[in-house]
């Protein structure tokens, strides 16, 4: 069964295609991304997701939780989860990578907002910290 055609991603392509990009954009994006995980990506965390102690920690979190986003369930939602993620993230604290008591299962929409809040919070800390100087 094909997928259905949809837009592609690209803003402003009038082009459609069955996967996110046309064949027009889907090389280009692929160089965006290759650019990114080269100069960009924490080198150590990329090595870190990609070991086995972190795969092996991540089933056991999901197990625990049920395989069901811990934020959906607390509003009373019952949703599949799709990622394992850190509450005090990496780049904060390194030890606690592998610990179970900051890791929690989530959605990807409930990931997504946890993530962009923690971006918020570190930019407003770095204007203050500007401000002080």
């Amino acid at each position: 069964m094909k997928k259905p055609y949809r837009p592609c991603k690209r803003i402003g392509c009038p082009n459609i295609s069955r996967s996110d990009y046309c064949p027009l954009h889907l090389d280009e994006k692929k160089k965006e991304q290759q650019h990114y995980n080269k100069f960009v990506r924490n080198q150590k965390h990329v090595e870190f997701y990609n070991s086995k102690e972190w795969k092996r920690t991540r089933n056991v979190v999901m197990m625990r939780d049920n395989h069901m986003c811990v934020k959906c369930r607390e509003d009373g939602r019952m949703t599949k989860a799709d990622v394992v993620d850190h509450v005090i993230e990496l780049q904060d604290n390194y030890e606690l990578r592998l610990t179970h008591s900051n890791l929690m299962s989530l959605c990807h929409a409930c990931h997504n907002r946890k993530t962009k809040r923690e971006q918020k919070k570190r930019e407003r800390i770095i204007q203050t910290e500007r401000k002080d100087k």
